[in-house]
């Protein structure tokens, strides 16, 4: 395998890559696999990725560059810039203007990663190609309807809601985006139409007897049907956190020794050594880029809105947790 420059360079035609030992410390010494593909998809990739971006500087200018990409969060920390077989990097704040991909990602994650503010159309092209080629739309097709959403290009936005709606969407809140849309335009009959399936997003039957079963699981192994309801009709008199909404939130925790997480959190609904992935039954035996030297514990918590996981590695004689993530029931990653 090529180390990092050398890839690069010696693909240029290339929009991914598989960051195949990331061990040194350095992303110089980095080993990476040029992957064939157009559009990075969550269904055949996860963990640590590099891939072209764009540089949009504050004059509007535009160089090209890298960046990290982690599945199957997405979510992206450096920007590499390759300069004569050698590599510049820092945190994507750190340089100056705008980073975001060069191409589109067929995974959940936060719109702004696509967002230029200085120049939109340029994130908002990236994502048009990116869902043109996409076997799956519905991702793409929301990462486009909250751009044009918030540079109020109603119509459009509307489109894309209503594609990922017709599809799939990664949650009942794209019902209420797709009807605030439609409310924008003028269209009440749409508008009322969604915002009723915004506020009923398990009107039916089936939809109801499944979130039911999935939501009493974590309070009712062991136990029988009554003592069942019972457990789960009292879990959801547990007092709301701010910082355990609607949405995916991530590092609430970060920084905290155990004794203050379990505090915070109560009892962990299960607690494994090893480092998990969110949703993953097995450890990871090839540690993602950025996580600190083991050993590693998995808290799970189920809480009757979605999962907390917070993740520790062992510093001295204490346990401190250096991640965590919210993840909502009605959200699909």
């Amino acid at each position: 395998m090529a180390k990092f420059a050398e890839a690069v360079l010696g693909n240029a035609e290339v929009k991914f890559f598989r960051v195949v030992d990331s061990e040194p410390k350095h992303p110089a010494d980095w080993e990476l696999e040029p992957l064939e593909t157009d559009l990075l998809s969550v269904t055949d990739a996860s963990g640590l990725h590099v891939m072209k971006a764009l540089n949009v500087l504050p004059d509007g200018a535009i160089r090209d560059c890298h960046m990290d990409i982690f599945l199957p969060e997405r979510l992206s920390d450096y920007a590499f810039f390759v300069e004569k077989e050698s590599l510049r990097f820092g945190r994507c704040h750190e340089f100056p203007g705008e980073i975001i991909p060069a191409s589109a990602i067929d995974c959940f994650g936060q719109y702004e990663l696509f967002y230029s503010r200085r120049r939109p159309e340029i994130g908002i092209d990236i994502l048009k190609r990116g869902l043109a080629i996409a076997k799956r739309k519905h991702f793409i097709a929301e990462d486009l309807g909250y751009i044009l959403r918030d540079e109020r290009r109603f119509g459009e936005a509307a489109e894309m809601f209503k594609m990922a709606v017709e599809e799939g969407p990664s949650s009942y809140f794209i019902y209420g985006e797709l009807a605030a849309a439609y409310g924008e335009l003028g269209d009440v009959e749409n508008e009322k139409k969604y915002l009723e399936l915004f506020n009923r997003p398990k009107s039916k039957p089936a939809a109801e007897r499944a979130w039911l079963r999935r939501v009493t699981k974590p309070y009712t192994a062991g136990v029988g049907p009554m003592s069942r309801i019972l457990l789960w009709f009292l879990s959801l008199f547990q007092k709301p956190r701010k910082d355990e909404g609607p949405r995916p939130v991530s590092q609430t925790h970060k920084g905290k020794p155990l004794s203050v997480v379990l505090k915070d959190c109560g009892k962990p609904t299960k607690d494994s050594a090893g480092y998990y992935k969110h949703r993953s039954e097995q450890p990871c035996e090839d540690l993602p880029k950025g996580i600190p030297p083991g050993p590693h514990r998995t808290l799970v918590f189920r809480r009757h809105r979605g999962v907390l996981y917070v993740w520790l590695n062992q510093e001295s004689d204490s346990w401190v947790c250096f991640n965590s993530f919210w993840l909502p029931d009605k959200w699909l990653l």
